[in-house]
């Protein structure tokens, strides 16, 4: 929050920019103020290299900074001329800093003006006396004894004195105490070695406290043989422009959501407190993250997540001590170092009282919502002796706390380096494994009850993998979603599973089921529309089975998509219906063809009561809405007698038949039209 408003305010106030680049100094955020100052709207720069905006001449020694800038350490300032959007060339002082993925942030100052000022100076001193009675910067003539022999009018402006109070007074006396020793070494040598120099410093003004000001200085000639000459000084507030260099460097080392440390700061925090532990003492790393995160962002959307975020920060810090730092590496992934520790058990504790603290429920929307979150734990020197260890190790402690349920922690083991490394082998033979061809479809059976004759299948993905055999989808999906694969994947299983269908003896429907990745993407409508065209499948044998946790939050643009396939005779099912945070809304979202209802009521339906009734009541949801009824994971006589009596369409499940591959699709329809009674859609 404190990031945010001093940027709103700056923006608001400055007629500085704030601008970042990316590590190849491409501009991957311009302020609206871009457009008042170099005329082009903020969003026509993005993604363009700052340097294409200089001038020729400028362009070499702006790549050399910009390429510089991830090592430098505070500001650096440059002059370097942009082009205006009319063409002409402006003067720019530019303020570099560091940021995060070898980024950049710079601010922006037009010194056109003061450059036309310096110029004047420069000139006549008839000329000076005349620009000094109208300059917005303050123009003084020193003596060698620190008074004024001169003051410029914009005294009162800038400074908050008029010019009759400060003639005659020793300038130290309105610089602040931290300040004057250096002011006055500097001043004296410019007078001294009749030279010029520059320096920064705070001034106490009447009115604003303290001030940050600029001053130049610049020695004239002796008036007499050993007598020094006096100073000509111009000063400029650059208040703004500290507190713009200050927000530069709290973003280079700061999350600007939560004002969190970021990945640079805990590097740095944890080097030096490994440091200081190499002469005694434990330094824990504690990585988490929250469970279901991105159900809870669908749910009440992206910006109800972020005060989440910022809750959950506002609450872990009170767990920790001053002397640990809290940090947000990215998304919903934290890690706290604990620096200074005695014993492993101190990490321990910290873990089980950060936990409970997230688990207290908060309130998002109105509406009151629990969540959890999982921990892993490396302690240094036995789990790692530097940054990138500990936070590898922390992070596959992470991974085995969810591996094993959940909202628990985990101290780091040697065994999960090995999981470790599987995984990332396993990410590198998933990329692999579409371009070879090792993804195969297995078709699962979809029966009406009635007459338990065949209705359609369900294309399940199965990976076909060198050394572990077949794989069912939950040993890869989740990965496949996480590294970006699944769309790709997904767009492979439409285009194969129509092909398949479109060579089935009889014009059953197949159903695809989609990823909430898939979903996301944007280019659905075109990749089904591919997908029919090639096999020259009619639209009405496709259905596309959706969950109902990937239709949570804002998602008007995917509900439309679905309106406009369905309006092109595809079908559209609600897929595992019970398990997601509103059901009864999706319904009401969107006409679906089908309900699926999940496997977990099916399975106690014969001896639970309550299973009983939950299966009733969508049974009779079903013919109240007019929507067909499909029950998953039947796998008993009695199961599919007690669904049928309840009113259910359809079922699935080894009860009737399990997954095939195309061959037995084939193989099962071919059965089939032996029978009197036709196959029907």
């Amino acid at each position: 929050m404190r990031v945010k408003r001093i940027a709103a305010l700056h923006e608001r106030n400055s007629r500085d920019i704030i601008a970042r680049l990316d590590a190849h100094g491409r501009i991957t955020y311009a302020p609206p103020a871009t457009a008042t100052m170099l005329g082009y709207p903020s969003r026509t720069l993005l993604h363009q290299p700052l340097a294409a905006l200089c001038h020729p001449e400028d362009a070499p020694a702006l790549t050399a900074l910009l390429a510089a800038a991830p090592r430098r350490c505070g500001h650096a300032d440059r002059l370097f001329r942009l082009r205006h959007a009319d063409g002409h060339f402006m003067p720019i002082e530019l303020t570099l800093a560091p940021g995060d993925a070898g980024g950049s942030v710079c601010v922006l100052r037009d010194v056109t003006r003061w450059q036309a000022a310096v110029a004047e100076t420069k000139r006549t001193e008839e000329r000076y006396h005349l620009l000094a009675e109208h300059a917005g910067d303050v123009i003084a003539r020193v003596r060698p004894d620190r008074t004024r022999a001169y003051i410029s009018p914009a005294a009162k402006a800038v400074l908050g004195y008029t010019p009759d109070e400060l003639r005659g007074l020793d300038f130290l006396d309105i610089v602040h105490p931290d300040d004057r020793q250096r002011t006055a070494d500097v001043f004296a040598a410019c007078v001294r070695d009749n030279g010029q120099a520059t320096l920064r410093c705070r001034l106490r003004h009447p009115a604003r406290g303290t001030i940050w000001v600029e001053a130049s200085w610049a020695a004239q000639p002796p008036e007499a043989p050993g007598r020094p000459g006096d100073v000509v000084s111009v000063v400029r507030d650059i208040s703004e422009r500290i507190a713009a260099e200050q927000q530069v460097a709290f973003l280079a080392r700061h999350d600007p959501l939560t004002g969190l440390a970021n990945r640079a700061l805990l590097q740095e925090r944890t080097e030096q407190a490994l440091a200081a532990a190499s002469r005694g003492g434990l330094v824990a790393m504690l990585c988490f993250d929250l469970d279901l995160f991105r159900k809870a962002n669908d749910t009440f959307g992206h910006d109800a997540g972020d005060r989440l975020l910022r809750e959950i920060a506002e609450r872990v810090v009170t767990c920790i001590r001053p002397a640990d730092t809290l940090a947000r590496l990215d998304g919903d992934t934290f890690a706290v170092l604990q620096a200074g520790i005695d014993r492993t058990d101190d990490a321990g504790r910290l873990a089980t009282r950060l936990l409970s603290t997230v688990a207290t429920p908060f309130t998002l929307a109105g509406q009151t919502v629990s969540v959890s979150a999982s921990l892993g734990i490396a302690i240094a020197p036995a789990d790692g002796s530097d940054y990138p260890s500990l936070l590898r190790k922390a992070n596959a402690a992470l991974r085995r706390a969810k591996t094993d349920g959940r909202s628990r922690w985990r101290f780091f083991e040697p065994a999960m380096e090995a999981e470790r490394a599987a995984r990332e082998r396993l990410v590198i033979e998933l990329r692999q494994a579409l371009a070879r061809g090792e993804f195969v479809l297995h078709y699962m059976p979809t029966v009406r009850l009635a007459d338990e004759r065949f209705t359609g299948f369900e294309a399940l993905l199965r990976w076909r993998h060198p050394r572990r055999g077949l794989l069912g989808p939950g040993a890869f999906i989740g990965l496949a979603e996480e590294t970006g694969l699944m769309v790709p994947i997904g767009t492979w299983v439409m285009s194969q599973a129509c092909a398949d269908a479109a060579r089935w003896p009889e014009p059953v429907p197949v159903a695809v089921n989609l990823s909430p990745v898939q979903l996301r993407d944007g280019t659905l409508p075109r990749i089904v529309a591919a997908a029919l065209r090639a096999a020259g499948l009619p639209a009405a044998r496709l259905a596309l089975e959706v969950t109902e946790s990937a239709l949570l939050g804002d998602n008007a643009a995917l509900l439309a998509e679905l309106h406009a396939l369905q309006a092109t005779g595809v079908r559209i099912a609600l897929d595992d219906f019970g398990t997601g945070y509103a059901s009864l809304r999706s319904l009401r979202q969107f006409p679906f063809d089908k309900i699926k209802l999940d496997r977990t009521f099916v399975r106690d339906v014969a001896e639970d009561a309550d299973a009983r009734a939950i299966v009733r009541a969508v049974a009779g949801l079903g013919r109240s809405l007019g929507i067909a009824t499909v029950a998953e994971g039947v796998e008993t006589p009695i199961q599919s007698d007690l669904l049928r009596a309840e009113g259910y369409i359809e079922a699935q499940g080894l009860h009737f038949g399990a997954a095939v591959d195309r061959d037995g699709v084939m193989a099962l329809l071919g059965a089939a039209l032996h029978e009197a009674a036709p196959l029907t859609c």
